[in-house]
């Protein structure tokens, strides 16, 4: 547990930038880290931590989850416990009855009797896949989960069921997702019903992989037929989820993949700027050339961390205040144009896996 840096990091923030007190705005961004603090990226990222938590919290509606959950068929305002969960664990804050709630109405009202969580009244691939990794979160953190929510496990393995019916049509991002789900799902159950999905989605994601020369390639985001096949704004997804998964198990063939993908990522970047070209996106034309936009800002600031600890690119960036807050103030702009919806879905997968790179203490 680091809660003494939890409490110094807040008593910083409250000390050094009271300007309207250190609770959050009506948009739920807090102002404590309006200018970047003179000491180490360590110290910053603590910070920014704590302007996400105070974020999240502000929306928590008191009962059983946050801002619009309880407004329609749609799992990813609850998507918070997984921040919440690596609150709990790494900071030593306590979200537990909170993440309990939150559970219970997500699988009351929320989950489909085919197993599939919702998305705007839809059944999700991606959002079942990291609901299911919430909730396997939740156990591990707090295995007494398990007689507080009776039917935690059965609705697990029932989502995980219906991730086994799809077939997806190419191996992209959404893939990567479920490959996620089946790694943890064989750490919880040692079934061969979930290590056999790792294996045929890995043989998709594998064989529909386009390598674009020996050093560089992507998943693809688009039917095989596709000239081209590339979105470049989402291979900042693709290399957030990949680089998750192989924090999970040493994988080799995904090892690979990843690596090219970062190579890819990294002729179209500018670490000047902080911004990607996307002309070579397959939505260039339709979506950005009219608006004469042909960069957009790196909006997933893990995938630096996951540049720097596989292909040893940016390791300058993400241990440096200045750049750290503007990466975090690029991934929260997305938040503001996404409603506030990737706030509850992405801050650890985008945000908070790289305090691994700070985890210097015991």
């Amino acid at each position: 547990m680091r809660a003494s840096k939890w409490i110094l990091s807040s008593m910083i923030a409250c000390a050094i930038y009271f300007v309207g007190g250190c609770s959050g705005e009506s948009d739920g961004r807090s102002d404590t880290t309006s200018e970047v603090i003179g000491t180490s990226g360590e110290a910053q990222f603590n910070l920014l931590v704590r302007e996400l938590y105070d974020s999240i919290e502000s929306h928590w509606d008191g009962e059983a989850g946050w801002m619009n959950y309880s407004s329609g068929l749609d799992v990813r305002y609850q998507e918070s416990i997984t921040f919440l969960l690596f609150m709990d664990s790494t900071y030593g804050t306590n979200n537990k009855s909170k993440i309990v709630s939150s559970i219970k109405y997500s699988l009351e009202y929320l989950q489909d009797g085919t197993g599939a969580f919702y998305i705007e009244g839809d059944l999700g691939y991606v959002r079942t896949s990291l609901y299911i990794v919430g909730m396997l979160k939740a156990i591990e953190v707090y295995p007494e989960i398990v007689l507080e929510v009776p039917n935690i496990e059965e609705s697990i393995k029932s989502a995980a069921n219906w991730i086994i019916s799809v077939e997806k049509e190419w191996g992209g991002n959404h893939q990567i997702f479920g490959l996620i789900a089946f790694e943890l799902l064989t750490r919880r159950y040692n079934d061969v019903a979930y290590s056999s999905q790792i294996a045929r989605i890995k043989f998709n994601l594998v064989s529909d992989f386009v390598h674009v020369n020996d050093e560089m390639g992507y998943f693809p985001e688009g039917p095989k037929e596709w000239d081209n096949r590339l979105l470049m704004p989402i291979v900042q997804t693709q290399i957030m989820a990949t680089g998750f998964y192989l924090s999970l198990t040493d994988d080799s063939d995904m090892k690979l993949l990843l690596e090219k993908t970062i190579r890819s990522f990294v002729h179209y970047f500018d670490s000047s700027s902080l911004r990607i070209d996307i002309t070579d996106s397959y939505d260039f034309g339709n979506k950005y050339q009219p608006l004469g936009v042909h960069t957009i800002p790196i909006e997933v600031p893990s995938v630096l961390l996951y540049s720097c600890l596989y292909i040893g690119e940016y390791c300058d960036l993400i241990d440096e205040a200045a750049e750290i807050k503007l990466l975090h103030d690029n991934m929260r702009d997305n938040f503001v144009r996404d409603n506030y919806l990737t706030l509850f879905t992405d801050p650890y997968y985008r945000f908070a896996v790289m305090e691994t790179i700070f985890n210097k203490e015991s």
